[in-house]
């Protein structure tokens, strides 16, 4: 039995174990093949000026645990010479790995008896844990980069060995059901998003505090950007995290990572790390180390900064820790956001979990003006309005010396670091995060 034959009889066994009820998760790809997608020809712009046209469609269903293709070409200028789907890369990248080849080489072009000028192939390959070498497996991280978009279909000619025409990955049909895997890999990364902010927390903070406290010699923005042991160990743990959770393919096939809700780890670092920085710019201006006041300098106004920083980074905490509680009940179908269909089952759905505060939490952290006051509002008042601070020179990013105004200003950034973080750290929730953080459409948080 050969390897093909052995990866269908697989393939078809697995199906054979998949309730007929199951959804199907299929993939489906389409896009047009032009010189114009070409970047590596190796003369002018990099593009190869050729009139030749083709297009590419693939489909992927778990349920077979086979891909699908038909490939055309029209008006080569040269002699179809090779055709490999290249990857990962972007549509402005070219780079030599292939996720999978359909004609290696010229010998298998001349043995499938295709026109090599004008003319169209189709075939099927089967996905397999390893690719032994043969262009009839494919991996499933190779999938996975296919799904992310990040590959292109090259068609080669001897003319135009690096390509005479290419069609970058457009995934134009996505039917994945969310599966207990996905709810578990979501649940575990929005952890490890709240793991890695509030490391993130820790160090910005402590290098504001030490600066402003004359304990730190040098830039608090190098000081942020420096590595940091805590924020390397969590990245460590949540990459640990995703392999375990968020990779490969479930028992029945589909893949554990889901379409929506969660992002590889490297989005998650960077949403993590951009967020805090997002929220400390967003009050004291682009250049932290202008808008830090040290103690030295003055001591009120210094520690009405710091003071005021660490509350909205509790506030953040609380709204990234609401965000995840919303979305684990709304997959479970037993609570959920006004306005969501339960159990969560796309995108629309998870994204009214921004902001949701039915215990009131977030409230009580970040704006609570009946009562007792919120952290951020007894901040402003007991150690900057009743210490006499000058609020525009502490705050100047937020322009204004009126407390409650400030208040306001600091909730905004807030809500738009944390807005911006799960747009960041998920896949497709698209939050309009611009009306999110004060109600307005005013390109307030891009």
């Amino acid at each position: 039995m050969t390897a093909r034959e052995l990866a269908l009889l697989t393939a078809l066994g697995c199906l054979l174990l998949i309730p007929s009820s199951a959804a199907a998760q299929t993939y489906v790809w389409d896009m047009g093949a032009s010189e114009d997608q070409v970047n590596n020809s190796g003369v002018g712009d990099g593009s190869t000026d050729s009139a030749a046209t083709g297009h590419a469609n693939i489909s992927y269903d778990h349920t077979t645990g086979l891909i699908s293709y038909t490939i055309d070409w029209t008006g080569l200028e040269g002699l179809l010479s090779a055709i490999h789907l290249h990857g990962p890369a972007t549509a402005s990248q070219s780079v030599m790995p292939h996720l999978w080849n359909v004609f290696t080489a010229e010998a298998d072009v001349l043995a499938s008896g295709v026109n090599r000028t004008t003319d169209s192939y189709s075939d099927t390959v089967a996905l397999t844990a390893v690719v032994p070498g043969t262009p009839s497996l494919v991996a499933p991280i190779n999938l996975q980069h296919m799904i992310d978009g990040l590959g292109y279909v090259n068609i080669h000619s001897n003319i135009w060995p690096m390509g005479e025409i290419r069609a970058n990955l457009v995934l134009v049909t996505e039917n994945v059901p969310v599966t207990s895997d996905h709810e578990k890999c979501i649940q575990k990364m929005q952890r490890q998003l709240e793991k890695l902010t509030r490391a993130v927390e820790r160090r910005v903070y402590n290098c504001l505090r030490l600066t402003a406290k004359g304990l730190l010699l040098g830039s608090v923005e190098t000081c942020i950007a420096a590595e940091d042991p805590k924020t390397t160990a969590t990245v460590t743990s949540a990459t640990n995290v995703f392999e375990g959770a968020c990779s490969g393919f479930d028992n029945v096939g589909y893949l554990r990572f889901p379409a929506f809700g969660t992002g590889q780890v490297d989005e998650i670092r960077t949403a993590a790390e951009e967020r805090d920085l997002d929220l400390t710019r967003g009050m004291l201006g682009p250049d932290l180390d202008v808008g830090l006041i040290l103690e030295a300098t003055d001591r009120d106004a210094s520690q009405c900064q710091q003071l005021v920083i660490r509350k909205a980074q509790k506030c953040e905490a609380t709204m990234l820790k609401a965000f995840r509680r919303c979305s684990t009940l709304g997959f479970k179908g037993t609570d959920g956001p006004g306005g969501a269909d339960l159990p969560f089952d796309d995108a629309t759905d998870q994204a009214l979990c921004a902001g949701d505060d039915p215990r009131g939490k977030i409230a009580k952290k970040c704006d609570t003006s009946v009562g007792k006051l919120d952290p951020i509002r007894k901040a402003i008042t007991t150690r900057c309005v009743d210490d006499g601070v000058d609020i525009l020179a502490a705050f100047p990013a937020c322009g204004t010396s009126d407390g409650e105004v400030l208040h306001g200003c600091v909730l905004a950034s807030a809500r738009c670091a944390t807005c911006t973080a799960i747009n960041t750290a998920s896949e497709d929730l698209a939050l309009d995060c611009d009306t999110f953080d004060d109600g307005a459409s005013n390109a307030s948080c891009s």
